[in-house]
């Protein structure tokens, strides 16, 4: 009866470590990526957009990737990646560093025997806590490639649809939006389409818009959201 209640304790001491890393809240200055590429400095924290396919050639680096991106790793050491799931995650260089990857993440490389791996499964999957960055996962546009943005001074409330669109977009919003701007940016960052919401329903014809992915930032005195659309 002992030996049960000794394994019974330890169990639940491996669990809590589990949820404890799945979990984190990203810093206040963030290094943001909306496009697929690489980073090789050292040292920085970095929040990948979804479905990026990016490459991390520095060290020391902490990466926050968000779903269906393909991330590969080729610094030798010391860097801190939390990925999503679905997602794909390819560990190369030494392997060393700490990998924490919600249960599902495809797994391959030439050094991924000797990665420290935490997978995070059911109830405990990858989370971030956007206190300082959009609260809508997904991905921004900006000027500026760090962004430190309250929680509490981000547009809420904002319903998209359809997405993907053909001709015309749908933009629900509440009381509080009346009256934002929004802007429409290809993934280079060129703004395409700009405009005001004056109403609880929108309209926005997108007709002329090429086939592809865009970026829809919506701002006004209280704060700004950004989601991503798709245009068929």
């Amino acid at each position: 009866m002992k030996k049960i209640l000794l394994f019974i304790s330890a169990s639940f001491i491996v669990l809590g470590v589990s949820a404890q890393n799945c979990e984190t809240t990203l810093p206040a200055s963030v290094l943001v990526r909306t496009m697929d590429g690489d980073h090789q400095g050292s040292g920085d924290a970095l929040w990948l957009c979804e479905g990026l396919t990016f490459e991390i050639k520095g060290q020391s680096n902490t990466v926050y990737m968000e779903k269906d991106g393909d991330l590969t790793i080729t610094g030798n050491d010391q860097n801190t990646v939390y990925v999503k799931f679905p997602g794909s995650i390819t560990i190369n260089g030494n392997g060393m560093g700490t990998y924490i990857l919600d249960s599902g993440v495809v797994v391959s490389g030439s050094a991924m025997g000797s990665a420290n791996i935490t997978t995070c499964g059911s109830p405990n999957h990858v989370k971030y806590n956007y206190d300082n960055v959009p609260a809508t996962p997904g991905c921004i546009d900006t000027s500026s490639s760090t962004v430190g943005i309250s929680r509490a001074a981000v547009i809420e409330n904002v319903k998209l649809y359809p997405n993907p669109a053909s001709s015309n977009l749908n933009i629900e919003i509440g009381e509080e939006s009346i009256n934002s701007d929004y802007k429409i940016y290809s993934v280079s960052g060129k703004v395409i389409l700009t405009g005001r919401l004056y109403d609880f329903n929108n309209i926005i014809d997108v007709s002329n818009l090429d086939k592809g992915l865009y970026f829809i930032e919506i701002e006004n005195s209280t704060g700004k959201i950004s989601k991503r659309i798709s245009i068929e």
